[in-house]
């Protein structure tokens, strides 16, 4: 019989390390257009290491958000689309692309 592991994976507090940033991320306005070629960055350039299948998942809880906390059109509603589809992956796969998220946004232009 082959013991049972356990796998321990670290869980980060994003809005500790960096507070500012969420602050700015709340009040930086995208237009549809920005957040198309973001979306098309991330999936399509292959910019963000996370599967394309999850696309058109961002696309709808961005553009139709399912809480009305996250309907203004900023960073942070773009980030919550992009973390709410990774709920979609297998824990590993989800904390990895969670993980790439912030430096994908941060290196965006502008």
């Amino acid at each position: 019989m082959v013991p049972h592991r356990t796998i321990r994976v670290p869980v980060i507090h994003l809005t500790h390390l960096r507070p500012s940033i969420w602050i700015v991320h709340r009040q930086a306005q995208v237009s549809d257009e920005r957040a198309k070629l973001i979306l098309y960055a991330a999936f399509v350039d292959g910019k963000l290491e996370a599967p394309k299948t999850l696309l058109s998942a961002v696309h709808r809880l961005y553009f139709q958000p399912e809480h009305e906390e996250f309907s203004p059109r900023t960073m942070w509603s773009l980030s919550n689309a992009f973390t709410s589809a990774f709920k979609e992956l297998d824990p590993i796969p989800q904390f990895k692309a969670t993980a790439k998220l912030g430096a994908f946004l941060s290196q965006l232009p502008g």
